[in-house]
Formats: C-alpha cells, structure tokens, sequence
C-alpha cells in the first residue's frame, strides 16, 4: 500500500491567495465608495430639483394669495378662507400636493412684513398687506436607505407684500369732488365721508394745466353734474398740477342721482365666493386730491381709490373707506405711503 504524504502550500502559493482575498476584500469597499459617491451625486441633483419646484411652488402660493388679499381689502369683505383656497389652489397648479407632499403654513403679514395672523385661521385681519408661505416636505433619497437616511426634510419659504409705489399721474375716471391731501393721508383705516369739505364739488371745465383737459357740458351745471358722477361720461382729464375751480353748494342731489346709477353699472360685489353671503352693494371711486384746497380753484396732487357702499350714498354724507389699489403691476418706483395708496404685488423675501 503507497501512502501519498501530505504537501504543505509553499509560502508563494499562501502568499497569492492572501492577495486574492485582500483585492476582493478592496473591490468590495470600492464598490460601497463608488456606489456612495453615485448616491450622493444623484441624491444631490434630485433634491435641488424638489427644492427648486418646491420654492417656486411657495413663491406662486404667496403672489395668489397676496392678490387675494388685495382683493378682500377691495370688497372689504376680509374672507380668509378665500386667501387660503387661492393659495392652495396655486399649490395644486404647481403639482404640490398638500399635505400629502408638503405641510403647509401660511402667515398673514402687513406693511412692515411683520406677522399679523394665520391664513385658515377663520379671519383675516384688516392690517394684512401680504402672505407669508412656508412648505416643508421630505425629500426621498436614493440608495441612502442603506445608511439609514431614506428621507430629508426640504423647505421652502416666500412672502409676497403689498408696497407703495408712486401714484398715477393722471386720470381720466373720477368723480366730480375732491378731498384734501392732509385727510386722505390722516384717515388711515378708518371711516372718511367725502362730504367733510362743506362744498367739494368741481366744476371739471375749468381744468387747466400740467396735462389737464376739460369735460363736456352735458346741458345745464346740475346736469352735469350728475352725468361726470355716473361712471359712464367723460369727465376729461386731471392731472398732478393741473388746477380745476370749484363748483360751490348746491349739487349733492345731483351726485347722489349720479353715484345710484354708478352702483348700477359697477355691479359690485361680482365675486361668485361671496354669493349667498349678504355682501352689500358698493362701488369704487377715483377721486382727486387736493393741496392746497382753498377756493374759488384748487392744484391737484394725487388721486385716490374710495369704497362707498349703496346705503351710505345721501344728500348729506357719502361715508367710505380708502383702499389700496394697483394702476400699474410693473411699477418699481417704491416708496413709503398708507396701505390704502397705489401700490403693486411684489415678492419680498
């Protein structure tokens, strides 16, 4: 019997398989590096995506919504719940799902960006100038499950304001009565009746100056009157600068006729979110205002836009409230002013 005796590897053969193993042992870690690079590469083009759609989704959401809010202070309703569908209906026009894809929250805020409410919380103050968005949602990452990090959270905030801009320099709708700079400036968010002067009524053939054009007579003063108060004549132009002589006493009969069939043409509230609601029938006024205001002729500095309800349109006081308003959405000459001056929706953060 022939016994095969045992060979023991030579040190060259326990050295090759050494190698073998530790070049295995090598590829596998520069396939984890490799495949974590690839990760992170596409895991960090990935979330600048999302967090690119996600901020202009809130950037969308904020100008809605502010236009919303223009609205509201327009009609005077102050409907929160119409800023909160405006703002979410932006989100689902920019294919964000909320709060399926991203939590949503939403600030009212004023004229100085400071908050001053909760969008969806049933109100919407009478100080709010803007919306403040923020959206946050997880951010799906790829092949980082392997570490533990499947999700990132992603946000993105925006808040959209409106600020004054200078006002128009001209205009050609207007009714015939004119108010005083000083008290436009002064009233603030409160009540003003556009018959404190005790005769405001302009004689608008007397325009001139500074761009100025006269209106058409239309048969005797009073019947004027009524015509240039009716929304529907032509009322020439006034302008900044341009001077216009009083009327005097004795017309407001006539505006009155004029500003009920006003509220006829103008048809206001036309919203159908407010259908059902009670929202009384009002219109909106451009007036001119005046510095200084004494007679027999007054110099026009600015214009104005008034809310007048049906009801409070009399023989003795036509009390309203100044708005806010936009003549022009491209305007970038900003200043300070009242919230009720001319102003334009702009993001500001």
């Amino acid at each position: 019997m022939q016994v095969s005796a045992f060979r023991r590897p030579s040190l060259a053969q326990t050295a090759r398989g050494r190698t073998r193993g530790q070049a295995l042992v090598f590829t596998a870690f520069a396939l984890v590096g490799v495949l974590a690079f690839v990760g992170l590469v596409l895991n960090m083009g990935f979330f600048l995506v999302q967090r690119r759609h996600l901020q202009n989704a809130a950037d969308a959401m904020a100008l809605a919504a502010t236009w919303r809010v223009l609205d509201e202070q327009t009609s005077r309703v102050y409907l929160d719940s119409a800023v909160l569908g405006q703002a979410q209906s932006m989100a689902t026009q920019n294919q964000v799902s909320v709060p399926t894809d991203a939590a949503l929250q939403a600030m009212y805020v004023d004229q100085t960006g400071a908050t001053v409410g909760t969008v969806g919380g049933g109100m919407m103050p009478v100080t709010s100038a803007g919306v403040q968005v923020s959206l946050n949602g997880a951010f799906h990452t790829v092949l980082m499950p392997f570490v533990g990090l499947g999700n990132i959270q992603i946000s993105a905030t925006s808040q959209a304001r409106l600020v004054p801009v200078a006002p128009p320099t001209s205009l050609t709708t207007m009714v015939p009565l004119v108010i005083p700079r000083a008290s436009y400036v002064a009233s603030g968010g409160n009540a003003y009746d556009l018959y404190s002067l005790a005769a405001p009524f302009l004689d608008l053939t007397t325009s001139a100056g500074s761009g100025g054009s006269t209106a058409p007579l239309y048969g005797n003063a009073h019947t004027s009157m009524q015509y240039w108060s009716d929304g529907s004549h032509a009322v020439g132009t006034l302008a900044v600068g341009s001077t216009v002589g009083l009327a005097g006493a004795g017309y407001a009969t006539d505006v009155q006729t004029g500003l009920q069939d006003n509220v006829r043409r103008q048809n206001l509230p036309n919203d159908p979110t407010y259908n059902g609601m009670g929202v009384p029938p009002y219109i909106l006024l451009d007036v001119p205002l005046c510095n200084p205001c004494g007679g027999p002729t007054v110099t026009i500095v600015g214009f104005a836009r008034f809310y007048l309800q049906q009801s409070q349109i009399s023989t003795t006081h036509l009390i309203g409230y100044f708005l806010p308003y936009v003549v022009d959405p491209t305007s970038t000459a900003r200043q300070s002013g009242p919230l009720q001056g001319n102003a334009v929706v702009v993001l500001t953060t």
